[in-house]
């Protein structure tokens, strides 16, 4: 033995002796697979300080605990497959919670990454998420990671953070994922390498009478997986809820144009997705107007610029004018109807909600549209022409 070397540098000492000790029984399981010696290892893995490390000795660790060891295991020859399942599945678990504990909530939050990318670019490990071939039944999301470990992504209200019940999470992927990745996710269930994280399990409080989430605490980028943005969704109060299609407000025509529209914020199956409903009036100090001007302006700002906007620089204006919308109240006309205000954090939810359902729209419909390919404006001379705000209560905004 003694192949296994580690810098020896600043960091904390404890954390250091937990990951010296942590080596060598990396090295003593690699040569002979002793039980005991396995327990060790996850019960110092889920102690030890991973921020603590010296970057070298961290980076040294995980390589052997991702590939080699976790490699090895897999590998053995048994004669109690179930047993040897499970055991593979308890190893698999404890590595997810390794990479979700590196990942640092504020550097996360503020790199506004998706989780895969995000987890990437630490450099330890690579991981993809899972193409979908029908994105319209997206009600989970797959991580992918390299050493073959597969992760559903989930959201509820549970503060358990893996959900035992994975044929049911299989049986949803049937229906999402091309013939090879769902081959692939099977065959991880197998042998063990496969696990549903709840994405929403460590945010959730509990008040007097129930219980919800932590919103100041999630990271914005979470909101990127469609589980995560439902569930969320679904507390903020007041709400919005669509119903299915049939059962959509009846909308009234006027000159062969509907009068109400709805900001989709999940497109979860058509009979579960959330919308937020907007009366179509261009009426002054009404919802619909002050979205119009908003748009307008942003349009407007690109052109003076003489920029041309990608998709993704679109999206990204359209989240500040939303959190701006959301956090404003507007005169409602509907009989009975008060006007809607939310808090900041609730206003940044659903604006940001809305941007990735524009963007992941584009990205999953017939015609994909790259997030960097440019939209310039197609009306240029909107700069110099202004909305009329005399328009009547009935009419669309008109240009002068």
């Amino acid at each position: 033995m003694g192949y296994i070397t580690y810098p020896r540098t600043s960091g904390s000492k404890k954390d250091i002796k937990r990951a010296q000790a942590i080596l060598v029984l990396i090295e003593q399981l690699l040569l002979s697979f002793n039980p005991s010696d396995l327990s060790l290892l996850l019960t110092l893995v889920s102690r030890i300080g991973w921020a603590n490390l010296p970057p070298a000795l961290r980076h040294k660790l995980l390589q052997l605990l991702y590939y080699d060891l976790f490699r090895r295991i897999n590998a053995r020859k048994v004669e109690d497959a179930k047993a040897h399942r499970s055991t593979v599945n308890i190893i698999t678990k404890a590595l997810v919670d390794v990479a979700f504990t590196l990942s640092n909530k504020t550097a996360f939050d503020e790199a506004e990454l998706p989780l895969h990318e995000y987890l990437t670019a630490s450099g330890h490990w690579a991981v993809l998420l899972g193409q979908k071939v029908n994105p319209v039944h997206y009600s989970q999301d797959l991580l992918i990671f390299d050493n073959g470990i597969h992760v559903i992504l989930t959201a509820g209200m549970s503060r358990g953070k893996y959900d035992t019940d994975q044929q049911k999470q299989i049986r949803a992927a049937a229906r999402l994922y091309d013939t090879d990745t769902l081959q692939a996710l099977k065959a991880a269930h197998k042998q063990g390498m496969l696990v549903t994280l709840n994405l929403l399990a460590d945010y959730i409080i509990k008040g007097n009478t129930d219980m919800g989430y932590d919103l100041e605490a999630i990271p914005k980028s979470l909101m990127e997986y469609h589980s995560a943005r439902h569930e969320v969704l679904k507390l903020i109060n007041p709400f919005n809820p669509s119903a299915h299609a049939n059962n959509l407000p009846q909308q009234k025509i006027h000159r062969g144009k509907n009068i109400s529209f709805a900001f989709y914020l999940t497109t979860l199956i058509r009979e579960s997705a959330l919308s937020f409903w907007v009366e179509d009036s261009q009426t002054r100090g009404t919802e619909c107007r002050f979205l119009t001007i908003q748009l307008i302006s942003i349009a407007r700002i690109f052109i003076t610029q003489r920029r041309e906007p990608t998709l993704l620089a679109w999206s990204e204006e359209i989240e500040s004018a939303l959190i701006e919308f959301f956090t404003t109240v507007r005169v409602k006309r509907v009989t009975n109807s008060s006007p809607r205000l939310y808090l900041q954090k609730e206003a940044e939810v659903l604006a940001a909600c809305i941007k990735q359902e524009l963007l992941q729209h584009t990205l999953s419909s017939n015609e994909s549209m790259p997030l960097l390919t440019a939209c310039p404006t197609a009306m240029l001379d909107i700069v110099t022409k202004l909305p009329n705000l005399e328009s009547s209560e009935n009419e669309y905004i008109e240009f002068l």
